[in-house]
């Protein structure tokens, strides 16, 4: 008996050891290892980063984040092999990193979870260069940005608020600018600001300027709003922009900058030629302190900050006991017109007061009111008073007005007339002479007409209201999927785009040089694709492109064209070469032979 329970005893022991083991044995069969295309990498390029898992498939893409370089997820890559009857699988994270200062740089080692154990990645060096210590050609350095320097100098945002010591509700302009140093930037997206406290207006449209900041001279993107604080306190405010950074890639080894261009293969390469990459611009936080308000407020005040001035207007100023009086109150001047409430009557006995009627506009806030007297005893409309916060001198201002003479007049009393009976004398109807009167006989009958229904104009008619209604049905359900149907109103849009693009070309050409010619071109181009494939305009690529015409077996030859014009108008837009006007005449034609021939397509 007690042999027996050993027995199950030792099973037991045995199982948890197999257990243990064979678990050990799929944890330690999972590998991880990181690697990168390349260990020397030039500013202005990028290298792909892979973190490798082999033994799994089940593990989601890390967040990694390395310091001194931007990191993007590109996708995954599987793999499985089938090697003497043994299974084994992996997958590929793969990143792209991109580096903003020049040094050496050790990447890794990363730790993941896997089923609640930490896998430790291997660790390696990567080296960044300058783009001047890299052997390129003069040729090549006039053609492409320099980016010797380190990318957080030559292009940043710097937050600039008009004070930096402000009261609650007090309105300051605010500017966010974006600074850029010969670097080729684009889809540049409106700031967004972190400021927690604070009560931030639009954007107003940027302009462009140049600013020589530590002896470089910057294009400057100038972005102004309006803040105000809403608490007192030390309040700090961050900004941050999108934009893509137009980056080239690496060219293989020992190749002349230019000996592609007469190849047949340079259309087809030239995409992987120049890369978009995101950037996420931050400023650094700028603080600001938040005054509270000064004590002795006065009891009219509500928190109106600035400085104004009250106009009052009553209207009429004769009426009857009942009758509705319109009191209008202007407030004008600078500030905070969100802080800014409507005056006070300073006493209110004898009217009937209603809730005020507020318009507001640039510099004026109007407060209509309306007031009706109860009782022919009321003289006049009492004080109006507004009070406020000036921030410059850190006092109160009350301003009144009034009060305002009124003439009430009491409604008469109605008098009871009585009227004294009169008889009337009746007189005999005679039949036939009433308007509606009874007829004693039928009289003569005889045809009225046809019936309406087999004249043709009948007819006519019911056909055109169908027609209208039909019309009238289509315009309002084409007008309902524009607003709802994101894809049907993106190829709607685009096929108005095409003809307006070729139109605005046409007879710009012969107008601006090359360059702002080519902008133009390939910004409309873009868009025009973008829509009428339905994808986004940041993934408008060759190789998408041609993906979606061997998809849809369009005609090659357009293709070709599309590569035609993508091909010059980077050529001119990042190398600054001028084009004769009969390249111009060549990349219109084929513009409008792709549009035409994409409308008359059913995509």
């Amino acid at each position: 008996m007690r042999q027996s329970r050993d027995k199950k005893i030792c099973l037991v022991i045995l199982g948890f050891l197999a257990f243990f083991l064979i678990s050990s044995n799929s944890f330690s069969s999972v590998r991880f290892e990181i690697s990168v295309d390349k260990s020397i990498i030039s500013l202005g390029e990028y290298a792909q980063l892979n973190l490798s898992f082999s033994g799994t498939q089940n593990i989601s893409a890390p967040k990694v984040e390395i310091k001194d370089f931007k990191v993007n997820y590109l996708g995954p890559s599987t793999q499985i092999s089938i090697i003497n009857g043994r299974i084994s699988s992996s997958i590929t994270h793969i990143y792209t990193i991109f580096p903003l200062k020049a040094g050496k740089f050790k990447i890794g080692p990363f730790i993941v979870k896997y089923k609640g154990q930490n896998l430790t990645s291997n660790s390696l060096e990567v080296e960044v260069v300058g783009r001047g210590s890299g052997g390129v050609s003069s040729a090549e350095k006039g053609a492409f940005p320099d980016y010797s320097q380190d990318l957080e100098e030559r292009i940043f945002l710097i937050v600039e608020p008009a004070k930096r010591k402000i009261f609650v509700n007090e309105l300051i302009p605010l500017k966010v600018s974006l600074f850029i140093d010969n670097l080729a930037v684009r889809d540049i997206e409106y700031p967004t600001l972190s400021a927690e406290g604070f009560s931030v207006k639009k954007f107003s449209k940027p302009y462009q300027y140049k600013k020589s900041l530590g002896g470089r001279v910057y294009d400057v993107i100038e972005f102004e709003t309006f803040i105000y604080p809403l608490k007192e306190g030390e309040l700090k405010i961050l900004a941050k922009l999108n934009c893509n950074l137009v980056v080239r890639k690496k060219r293989r080894l020992g190749s002349f900058p230019f000996e592609d261009f007469f190849d047949e293969d340079f259309f087809s390469d030239f995409f992987s030629f120049y890369q978009t990459y995101p950037l996420e611009l931050k400023s650094a936080e700028v603080p600001i302190e938040v005054l509270s308000f000064p004590p002795d407020k006065p009891q009219d005040f509500k928190g109106a900050v600035g400085d104004f001035s009250l106009k009052v207007e009553v209207s009429p100023r004769e009426v009857n006991v009942g009758d509705p009086i319109t009191l209008t109150m202007k407030i004008e001047g600078k500030g905070n017109f969100d802080s800014v409430n409507c005056p006070l009557l300073k006493e209110s006995k004898g009217f009937k007061v209603y809730e005020p009627e507020v318009t507001q506009e640039e510099g004026r806030k109007v407060f209509k009111q309306v007031l009706i007297p109860e009782s022919s005893q009321v003289r006049e409309i009492p004080l109006v008073s507004f009070s406020f916060l000036d921030p410059e001198t850190a006092k109160y201002e009350t301003l009144t007005k009034g009060p305002f003479p009124l003439k009430v007049i009491a409604q008469p009393q109605p008098k009871t007339k009585v009227f004294a009976p009169v008889l009337l004398e009746e007189t005999p109807q005679e039949l036939g002479k009433d308007i509606v009167y009874i007829k004693s006989s039928l009289g003569k009958l005889r045809k009225k007409g046809e019936f309406i229904y087999k004249k043709v104009f009948f007819w006519f008619f019911n056909f055109l209201a169908l027609v209208v209604f039909l019309g009238v049905s289509y315009f309002y359900k084409h007008k309902e999927r524009l607003k709802t149907d994101r894809d049907y109103a993106r190829k709607f849009s685009a096929s108005l785009q095409g003809k307006r693009i070729v139109k605005e070309l046409e007879g710009l050409y012969t107008q601006v040089d090359s360059k702002e010619f080519f902008d133009r071109v390939f910004k409309e181009f873009s868009k025009y694709l973008s829509d009428k494939f339905n994808i986004p305009q940041g993934e408008v690529s060759l190789d998408r492109i041609k993906t979606i015409f061997e998809d849809k077996n369009l005609d090659r030859e357009i293709l070709e064209k599309i590569k035609d014009i993508f091909q010059i108008s980077e050529i001119v837009r990042f190398s600054s070469q001028e084009v004769n006007l009969e390249k111009k005449k060549e990349v219109l034609k084929n513009l409008k032979d792709i549009v035409v021939y994409l409308e008359r397509k059913k995509l």
